[in-house]
Order: C-alpha cells, then structure tokens, then sequence
C-alpha cells in the first residue's frame, strides 16, 4: 500500500476540485432499502472467525461471499429461471453494494435473495440482522461462452 502523504492528498484534492473525479454518489443519501418479495430465497449464515476483519466486524469481502455462495445454491438447485448450473459458467458482469450496518463474531444473519422483476439475470440480495437490514446488493450475471475447439 502507498502512504497517504501531504503531497498525494493535495493532488487528490486538485483533481476533486477540476470535475475530474467524483468520489462522492449524492444518490447515496437518499438510498432506500428494497421490499424483499414473497418469492424470494432465504439463507442462514452463522458469522465465524474467518469472515471478520482486525476490527471485529465482518469484512466486506465475506458479504459479497455469502451472496455468491447463496447464489451458487440456487443455481445448483435449479430455482431460478434464467440461471442453473454451475456458477463458473457464469461471470458477474455489474455489482452493486450497500453497507447500512456492521456484524460481528457469532451472529446470525438471514440473506434474502430474489430475481430481479425486469432480468432475471440480475440476483437481488439482502442480508438481516434481527431482522434489520443490514447489507444490500445486486449482481448481474452473463453465461461464459465456452470456444469450440
């Protein structure tokens, strides 16, 4: 990792004040969880030592990992109309992440994943904790096209 110096800070900024770079979404304050439907899937997951971080809380690396998991699940069980099979045939094409509260060691956590209303290829997640949401995403998926040798 490259340290964050005075130097690189000021560089930041100058390309922040130029337009040339928005690190900031004003859509994100006014983010508004999803109704989970009545359709949708509903996945246990017990929070272990391999999913935190130095901080104690789950990494975001192991949220987009439960979802991919539940993913894979359903798309094994052939439940989902659009995506069956192995989840390499598959690459995830666009994700989208919403981090509204931490978990931490031993929680549990209900993930609720559903088919996007409009494509089916897009898998909508939400992940609760005492019943509160507390993650939120959407991946879109496109088949892997296999060459013929």
């Amino acid at each position: 990792s490259v340290p964050f110096t005075p130097e690189l800070r000021d560089k930041l900024n100058a390309i922040i004040k130029a337009g040339r770079l928005n690190i900031f979404d004003p859509r994100l304050l006014s983010y508004e969880i999803q109704t989970i439907p009545k359709n949708a899937f509903c996945h246990h997951i017990r929070v272990t030592y391999s999913d935190i971080d130095r901080n104690d809380h789950v990494n975001n690396s192991s949220f987009i990992r439960f979802c991919v998991n539940a993913a894979a699940d359903e798309m094994r069980a052939d439940r989902l109309s659009h995506l069956s099979g192995a989840m390499d045939q598959f690459c995830c094409t666009s994700m989208q992440m919403f981090y509204a509260k931490e978990a931490t060691l031993g929680d549990h956590l209900l993930l609720y994943l559903w088919e996007d209303e409009f494509n089916p290829t897009k898998l909508h997640f939400q992940i609760h904790k005492l019943s509160k949401a507390i993650y939120e995403s959407n991946m879109t998926y496109t088949p892997l096209i296999t060459p013929k040798y």
